[in-house]
């Protein structure tokens, strides 16, 4: 509502009865005249369930985490990255 009504100027009425591809057609000029980059793609489901494994909710032990740790490390020598984890 505060994008249209106060940076497009649109009146409550013009906002509340465009359709759907006419509100991102608005959006995606103002974006580009106003030099604005669209956001990346979202997160794939392989991303996520890297993230997930890589940060897992609840508590880890310390032995659990030195021995993701130097698998990681290992793991990073097979494939001769730089990366340290």
């Amino acid at each position: 509502m505060e994008l249209g009504l106060g940076h497009l100027g649109m009146t409550p009425d013009q906002l509340w009865c465009l359709t759907f591809p006419e509100w991102n057609a608005k959006l995606r000029g103002f974006m580009e005249f106003h030099g604005i980059k669209p956001q990346a793609a979202p997160m794939t489901r392989a991303e996520m369930d890297s993230m997930i494994e890589e940060f897992p909710d609840g508590v880890i032990s310390l032995d659990e985490r030195r021995r993701r740790k130097k698998l990681g490390n290992e793991l990073d020598e097979i494939d001769g990255g730089s990366d340290s984890r």
